[in-house]
C-alpha cells in the first residue's frame, strides 16, 4: 500500500508539492551518510579499473568520473522524497514546496544574477591585477622599442589560454565538479539535517 502510494506520488512531488515529514536527527544522518558514500563510491565502481588507472588529467577518465558523478547526483536527487516527503495523506504539513524548489533549483533569473554579480565582485581584485599587468607589459614594449603587441593577444596569453587549455581539466573543474558537488553535498545533505533539527 505504502509502496503503491510512493509510486503515485513521487514524480507530483518533484515538482508540485512536497509535504515535509518530521524526521529524527539519526535518520537525516543516516541518509547524508549513504549519499556522501554513493557519490565517492560511484567514481570507483562505475568506472572500470582500466579506466582509473589513467592520469587523472586524462579526457576518458574526466568523462567517465563525469558520468559516474551525473548517476550519483540524479539518485541522489531522486531519492530525497523518500526521506523529506509524506507520502501519507494523515501525516506532513500543508508545505506547497516542490521537491525541486526544497533542493534551491528554480529558475528565477534574479537569483542567477545575484550570484553572477557576487562573483564578479570577488574577482573583481585578481581581474583588475591582470588587466594593470596586461596594460604594463604593453607599455614596456612600447618604451624598449620591441615588437608591439595587442592588448588583447597579451589577454589571451595570461588569461583565456589558462582557461581552455587543458579543455577538459578546465571543465571538469570549473564546471562538472561544482555543479555536481553542490547539488549533492548542499542541497540534497543539508536540507534533511537541518529539517530533523528544526522539527525536533
Amino acid at each position: 500500500m505504502l509502496m503503491n502510494n510512493i509510486a503515485a506520488k513521487w514524480p507530483n512531488t518533484m515538482v508540485n508539492s512536497c509535504p515535509l515529514r518530521s524526521i529524527t536527527f539519526e535518520n537525516a544522518f543516516l541518509y547524508d551518510l549513504t549519499i556522501s558514500m554513493c557519490f565517492v563510491l560511484s567514481l570507483y565502481i562505475l568506472v572500470p579499473a582500466r579506466i582509473r588507472n589513467l592520469d587523472r588529467n586524462n579526457e576518458i577518465l574526466i568523462k567517465w568520473r563525469t558520468l559516474a558523478s551525473s548517476i550519483s547526483a540524479l539518485v541522489s536527487v531522486a531519492t530525497y522524497p523518500l526521506i523529506m516527503c509524506s507520502f501519507d495523506d494523515k501525516d506532513g504539513d500543508d508545505q506547497n514546496s516542490s521537491v525541486l524548489q526544497l533542493l534551491g533549483i528554480n529558475f528565477n533569473i534574479f537569483p542567477i544574477v545575484l550570484v553572477f554579480a557576487h562573483t564578479c565582485i570577488l574577482y573583481f581584485g585578481p581581474i583588475l591585477a591582470s588587466l594593470l599587468e596586461i596594460q604594463e607589459i604593453v607599455s614596456l614594449q612600447r618604451r624598449s622599442g620591441g615588437s608591439s603587441t595587442n592588448h588583447f593577444e597579451i589577454f589571451n596569453e595570461l588569461c583565456l589560454s589558462q582557461i581552455f587549455d587543458p579543455f577538459w581539466p578546465q571543465i571538469r573543474n570549473l564546471i562538472a565538479a561544482p555543479i555536481l558537488e553542490e547539488i549533492v553535498f548542499r542541497a540534497c545533505l543539508l536540507g534533511p539535517l537541518a529539517h530533523s533539527l528544526g522539527s525536533n
